[in-house]
């Protein structure tokens, strides 16, 4: 009985290291299905480029950590099995880090493996997972940003974990300022993760350290110089030359501040409410539908107000994308608080909606919003909500079991189906080269791909290559394979070539 409940002790306690493991063999076998994309290439030829050395892009194109470190060296790599365990190891590691980042402990029973399924079903369906997890820019770019700040988070979390709790003694100002002085060297660097989750952090520090001010908490003096070494990693990023010259080459897609104040200022005011609309996407779309379910569901609502819900919610995912987001997320704020008469745990959900609406603000000098790719900072907050709508739900509802299986399926399916799909353009990468190895064989110097080759039943968040052979994703392929042209069109040649 007693080595039983030990062996019992035991398992729960390193049920997370089968969690990790178990997420890593799926990303291994999706990194060793999925080949390089676009860019890879491009900062393949740097990193192997003994003239341009490992600050590179710092100075030429991009201040972000991640960036530096593949095009200064890892790219070198690309389509190695040891770039695929990297890249399995990261996302592994985001997936856990943001578990931790949620409940302040590790994962240690099947309940918190369920939580884990939904938190990877998000990751996988409603993120665009391909760019984030797969694609070697993406995931140096976004992902290991993202998960460079969620380490930053990560002591403040335990740390106010434990004063949630009452535990204010000195075991905890010893575990929370161990835990920042391991994670403190991280901090400057996690400053140069990403340009808008860099503000959105800074900003809820200075709005954490206030409240810990009002509420008469004591931080350790490791969480301030944790901060400090977060900011001065930021101004690093902010003012780095390479992002500058990347804002000066960007006019279409990045208006500066000295071009703002020539637009007029309700050119600038609009430019500002309209940055609002850009929040819009499938991460949000799924969200504000869930929401309003949660919320009638919460109110005990008629079943002829779900049908009314219904058609407002589409009402407003068309005003949202393109007339006033902001209105739409000030209603779901109210909303927040609504619910928040009936439990005080959803003025934290206001608050972590509130501070993603923030978001918005921050891009507001982008006119054509972020890329999708660029959305992961602000998807995780989307992906708490609906995680904490799930366990409110799940502790009301009579037929857990069935809650269970219904995440463990639809987690299984949508993994299936993603494989699937990034498989085949895996198998259709294969035959391209197998052709073009082919071509070259009878002396070719130009090779012309169906565009269907390069696209699949997902988003594909990467630069295609083009019908003009003069287009930087051509070139760069053309240069790879070793050709002179590189061209996107109809071959009936190819369609019927068969790959060995």
């Amino acid at each position: 009985m007693k080595s039983s409940l030990k062996e019992q002790c035991f398992s729960a306690r390193y049920i997370w290291v089968c969690a990790f493991l178990a997420i890593f063999v799926v990303l291994f076998f999706f990194q060793c299905i999925f080949p390089a994309q676009s860019d890879d290439y491009s900062h393949y030829f740097k990193a192997t480029n003994p003239e341009l050395g490992f600050l590179y892009s710092y100075f030429h194109w991009n201040g972000r950590i991640g960036e530096i470190l593949y095009v200064g060296f890892f790219a070198r790599f690309n389509n190695s099995v040891w770039l695929d365990l990297l890249g399995a190891f990261m996302g592994s590691a985001f997936v856990l880090v943001f578990f931790m980042l949620i409940f302040a402990r590790l994962p240690r029973d099947a309940r918190d493996v369920m939580y884990l399924c939904f938190l990877c079903f998000c990751l996988i369906t409603l993120n665009d997972f391909a760019a984030n997890f797969l694609w070697n820019s993406g995931y140096f770019n976004y992902l290991f940003g993202c998960l460079l700040i969620m380490l930053f988070w990560l002591p403040f979390r335990y740390f106010w974990q434990k004063i949630l709790r009452g535990h204010q003694g000195l075991a905890m100002q010893r575990s929370a300022r161990m835990l920042w002085l391991f994670l403190a060297p991280l901090s400057f660097f996690a400053g140069m993760g990403s340009e808008q989750m860099g503000v959105w952090s800074i900003a809820m520090g200075v709005a954490m350290f206030v409240y810990a001010w009002y509420m008469g908490v004591r931080l350790p003096v490791a969480g301030y110089l944790s901060f400090v070494c977060f900011l001065a990693g930021y101004l690093c990023l902010y003012f780095s030359p390479g992002s500058a010259f990347r804002t000066l080459v960007s006019k279409d897609s990045f208006i500066s501040f000295s071009a703002l104040l020539d637009r007029g200022f309700l050119d600038s005011l609009w430019l500002f409410f309209s940055s609002f609309n850009h929040l819009y996407a499938k991460s949000f779309a799924v969200f504000l539908i869930a929401f309003i379910f949660f919320y009638l569901e919460r109110l005990k609502a008629k079943w002829y107000f779900y049908i009314f819900g219904i058609l407002c919610g589409i009402m407003a995912l068309v005003v949202a994308r393109h007339l006033a987001g902001l209105v739409v997320y000030g209603i779901v704020f109210v909303m927040f608080l609504r619910l928040a008469r009936i439990d005080s745990k959803f003025y934290a959900f206001g608050a972590l909606f509130l501070s993603w609406v923030l978001i918005g603000a921050i891009v507001f000098q982008l006119p054509l919003g972020l890329p999708k790719r660029a959305q992961l900072g602000g998807n995780l907050i989307l992906y708490t909500l609906l995680l904490g709508m799930f366990l409110d739900f799940y502790a009301r509802f009579k037929l857990q079991d069935l809650l269970k299986k219904i995440v463990f399926i639809a987690l299984a399916l949508s993994t299936a189906s993603c494989m699937i799909n990034w498989g085949y353009m895996g198998y259709k990468w294969h035959k391209m080269e197998s052709y073009i190895a082919y071509k070259k064989s009878l002396g070719a110097k130009e090779v012309v791909i169906p565009w269907d080759n390069f696209v699949g039943f997902y988003h594909s968040d990467w630069g295609l290559p083009s019908t003009k052979a003069d287009f930087w994703v051509n070139e760069l392929y053309a240069k790879h394979y070793g050709l002179e042209r590189f061209i996107v069109g109809d071959n009936k040649e190819f369609r019927h070539f068969s790959a060995h």
